[in-house]
């Protein structure tokens, strides 16, 4: 990464013959017309069917971009109510956490009418919720 304009190059691969490769690798398998197509990730329809014709296409079909981070991303924050009582509430915090190669302290504060509260928790590399 650079400051400025950065690039992305992408390589694709012909589904065809990557798919040969592999067949010629791993065996040809007792399946009818292109045995080869199991080998790759593609809907199977694509290298042709009996109502449609081959068109085994790659390409991005997602936006792309490029991201930087000098330390952890918390993603995918999601809180669920474990169980409801008249004057309280058990829940359960969790989220995904990219980009950190130690430890890290996560930070959940929680606020209501009357109530604060913060809870800390050291998180490894594994996955968990606190």
């Amino acid at each position: 990464m650079k400051a400025g304009t950065n690039d992305i190059e992408i390589c694709f691969d012909s589904p065809v013959v990557r798919s040969k490769q592999l067949e010629k690798k791993h065996g040809i398998l007792q399946v009818a017309l292109e045995p080869s197509r199991v080998y790759v990730r593609k809907a199977q329809y694509s290298f042709s069917w009996d109502w449609g014709p081959k068109l085994t296409t790659s390409g991005i079909w997602r936006p792309i971009y490029i991201e930087f981070s000098s330390g952890p991303i918390l993603r995918n924050p999601f809180v669920r109510t474990v169980a409801l009582k008249k004057n309280a509430a058990t829940i359960e915090v969790s989220a995904d956490i990219e980009h950190f190669h130690s430890s890290v302290t996560v930070t959940v504060n929680i606020q209501g009418d009357g109530y604060s509260r913060k809870i800390a928790k050291r998180v490894n590399q594994c996955f968990g919720s606190f």
